[in-house]
């Protein structure tokens, strides 16, 4: 009966199905092995403050763990990828988060273990030499070596290795940019997107900051390395979608949602950039749109297309999404992508409810 009812669903709807019933067990499974890991750590006692395990707290394993499912792709090699990388990130991010902004250099060390994690070339060093305070038994050090385990395992790594490379560069050198004061860092992302010739007529510089603070590119490279049938030029063509377009659409998502809590907390938000929330909103619908009309240059386009639909829904889900003004310009930016099916949103609700999205 389920396969009969299979075939009738949309393919987002049924990526949605396939990534709560089946994918997100497995990551959650994998994820809980490192967070037992995690809890021996005197690091980890101090991140398990709340009951919830930090996996389930880190949405970045949600949001990356629907790309395992590319089509003649590799499920369980993507997530033993996926899992430690998307894990690297939020760690690092909550580590910075409890010990404070620090200066350039010492974030660019910490940060040097998302970059070895993707560069197999690198020598491994210590990630905490200037916090020599943080003992983690080998934690990072793990994580990283895992990634490192799969990339060398993977055929077509040699296909996707600049790319993938060039993304975790820009990821961990902007990293420093949140902890400057304003009006500071308007002006060093206006210099950093200069230097990494992204000035582009279509995303204002700051976008380009924000497409390159999402690993989500990253992970749709490793994910779809791992098909038999993938070639250089379907590399190419998938870098030119995600990167700016569903990289800055997920972090716009994303940004859009924390806005309010930002505002009140001093903290980095770049969607606060936006003169009001009219252009907020109408910024998100064109990378929508323009991420989903590109979708269709892609060897899978339904695939892809699914996984932005799955972005949107996901995140406007969200009760932030549908407090105060937000409820219009979220009713907007899904009338101007045209998406359909409200089966998608209920469902996604329904995964916010029983925990399965936090």
């Amino acid at each position: 009966m389920g396969d009969y009812i299979m075939e009738y669903l949309n393919c987002s709807t049924k990526l949605i199905l396939k990534l709560h019933n089946h994918v997100l067990p497995r990551a959650d499974r994998m994820a809980s092995t490192w967070e037992k890991r995690l809890n021996k750590t005197n690091v980890g006692m101090i991140f398990s403050l709340s009951g919830k395990p930090s996996y389930q707290k880190w949405n970045y394993l949600r949001e990356c763990s629907i790309l395992s499912l590319y089509p003649q792709g590799d499920l369980i090699n993507s997530l033993r990828f996926i899992v430690p990388f998307t894990i690297i990130t939020n760690y690092l991010k909550e580590l910075i988060r409890r010990e404070g902004p620090k200066d350039a250099v010492s974030l660019s060390q910490l940060f040097n273990s998302l970059i070895d994690s993707v560069d197999v070339s690198h020598t491994s060093e210590d990630y905490y030499l200037y916090h020599p305070y943080i003992n983690d038994n080998g934690y990072l050090q793990a994580l990283t070596e895992e990634c490192r385990r799969q990339i060398l395992k993977n055929n077509n790594f040699a296909l996707i290795a600049g790319s993938i490379k060039k993304y975790a560069k820009l990821y961990s050198d902007l990293q420093f940019f949140k902890f400057i004061s304003e009006p500071y860092r308007k002006e060093m992302i206006h210099t950093w997107s200069k230097k990494y010739n992204m000035g582009s007529a279509d995303p204002l510089s700051f976008e380009y900051f924000v497409a390159a603070d999402s690993i989500f590119g990253i992970v749709a490279l490793f994910a779809c390395s791992l098909s038999r049938e993938i070639t250089s030029d379907e590399i190419n063509k998938i870098c030119e979608v995600y990167f700016p377009w569903i990289c800055g659409l997920q972090k716009l998502l994303e940004n859009y949602l924390n806005a309010q809590e930002d505002i009140g907390n001093s903290t980095y938000n770049p969607t606060n950039y936006y003169k009001n929330l009219k252009i907020c909103e109408e910024r998100i619908s064109f990378f929508a749109q323009k991420s989903l009309e590109l979708c269709e240059t892609l060897k899978h386009p339904d695939f892809h297309r699914g996984v932005v639909e799955y972005l949107l829904w996901m995140y406007l889900s969200d009760p932030r999404a549908l407090a105060g003004i937000n409820k219009l310009a979220s009713f907007n930016i899904i009338k101007n992508a045209e998406l359909k099916g409200k089966l998608n949103y209920n469902l996604c609700k329904l995964f916010r409810m029983t925990g399965k999205i936090s």
